[in-house]
């Protein structure tokens, strides 16, 4: 599952352009894509993949909203993220959702889901969905990769994918941790909670606010429905520290992101989920 997830990150976020030179795959979106139109052709494949929250790990997003004559469920799973890794941290991690859906008729719908915890909504991500003649020729919104693409140049970054992860950095190392809101709480913000400041420096966060507001679709180098605030990990002494970052709203915390440093001589001798000498 968690392969998948990277996958989609990799394909989700495409500009319009036919060509004969790129892999065919499936439109995929996560929930940074959150706010974007995507165009697809009838009977064409799309996924969404959502990360739970992890204060409720057991929480399981939901389809709130559609329009079955426009687009089609076809199925849905639900796991734990990083089933596919070795747990080496004990992190308890949120579940994964993936759903399936295809292009049934022409015309457009939103896409809405929800994660509820004792039915309160503590989550939301939305979409809107074009089902077009041909994809390849709209110019705005996220197209299938067989299309022609742009992708997004991230830096590499640790994201809610590595919650619960050890990450092995050697002495001198920086990475940094990029989180994003949540639109169901406008004014939450990430604070960092837990750090050891003898074996690893943080610095930021650096805040990037939403610039872009829905029906804003023409495609960019930023995908910026949502603010982003990005944290700089710099590898100091060896040692371990556990970092946990908090999104709070007016002090109540909503929702957590926690990762373990191991800070070594040689970062690719030892066994992590991550580390500085990945590819």
């Amino acid at each position: 599952m968690a392969r998948f997830l990277f996958v989609l990150i990799v394909v989700a976020v495409v500009s319009a352009g036919c060509g004969s030179d790129f892999e065919e795959a499936a439109v995929a979106l996560e929930r940074n894509d959150h706010g974007w139109l995507v165009s697809i052709d009838p009977d064409e494949k799309f996924d969404i993949g959502l990360v739970g929250n992890a204060l409720y790990p057991e929480a399981r997003w939901q389809l709130s909203n559609s329009d079955p004559r426009i687009v089609a469920l076809d199925g849905e799973e639900h796991e734990e993220l990083g089933q596919d890794r070795d747990d080496l941290t004990g992190d308890q991690r949120p579940t994964v959702s993936i759903f399936h859906f295809s292009g049934v008729e022409l015309g457009e719908t939103a896409l809405a889901f929800e994660l509820l915890v004792d039915g309160e909504r503590v989550a939301v991500a939305e979409y809107t969905i074009a089902v077009v003649d041909e994809a390849c020729v709209v110019d705005i919104g996220i197209v299938a990769n067989r299309c022609g693409r742009t992708i997004v140049d991230q830096p590499q970054a640790l994201t809610e994918l590595d919650h619960g992860y050890l990450v092995a950095l050697e002495p001198g190392d920086t990475l940094d941790v990029m989180l994003t809101g949540n639109p169901q709480y406008p004014a939450a913000v990430w604070h960092a909670d837990e750090v050891d400041a003898s074996v690893v420096n943080l610095r930021g966060p650096m805040h990037v606010p939403a610039s872009r507001q829905p029906g804003d679709w023409d495609p960019g180098s930023e995908a910026a429905f949502l603010p982003k605030w990005t944290f700089t990990i710099d590898a100091a002494e060896l040692g371990r520290s556990r970092l946990v970052f908090d999104l709070l709203v007016d002090g109540r915390r909503v929702d957590l992101y926690s990762v373990t440093i191991d800070v070594v001589e040689d970062a690719c001798a030892v066994p992590s989920n991550q580390s500085s000498c990945r590819s």
